[in-house]
């Protein structure tokens, strides 16, 4: 009946219903016999609904820190959780784990760049976002309005940056 349940929330968290999945994994995930998927499914079902204080107090009592047979979506829940929550160095540290599986993910580099640039590390933020460009130059735009919102945040040093960088490269191509 478990696995029947967990395979039900999974489809419900993909159909937009996350409500009805955290419904039907409640009884299940502080068992001892949940597995790691179903866990964290049920940190995406919490951080969709924008639940993020509770996706990240299930994602503790779950995992205590020890990542390394959590899967990737579960660790990015997580890691979005607090990153919606401002606790960009947390956020970091778990996107840095993220990218180590997935050097690849955009999103992940992304937002990696963005608590960089909230720890004021911006040497290391603008790093983040230029890999990001590398990554997928058809991005350029949310460089753009990531920028735009460094200017918000006070960090017209860095946006400036970003904007001088996107410049350079649009020239180039």
């Amino acid at each position: 009946v478990m696995e029947f349940d967990y395979r039900r929330a999974a489809l419900l968290i993909t159909k937009g219903e996350s409500g009805r999945a955290l419904t039907i994994l409640q009884p299940y995930v502080f068992r001892p016999q949940a597995n790691v998927r179903m866990q964290s499914d049920y940190v995406d079902a919490h951080f969709r609904l924008g639940h993020y204080m509770q996706a990240v107090l299930a994602a503790d009592q779950f995992w205590n820190g020890k990542y390394e047979s959590i899967p990737t979506y579960g660790l990015a829940r997580l890691a979005d959780s607090l990153f919606k929550m401002q606790q960009y160095q947390r956020a970091q540290d778990i996107y840095e784990v993220v990218l180590k599986r997935e050097p690849q993910n955009f999103f992940a580099g992304l937002s990696r760049a963005y608590c960089l640039a909230m720890s004021n590390r911006d040497e290391d933020a603008l790093a983040g976002y230029v890999a990001c460009y590398k990554l997928r130059p058809d991005k350029e735009q949310l460089l753009i309005e990531e920028a735009n919102a460094l200017l918000g945040k006070d960090k017209k040093h860095l946006a400036s940056a970003i904007y001088a960088y996107l410049q350079t490269e649009s020239k180039n191509n």
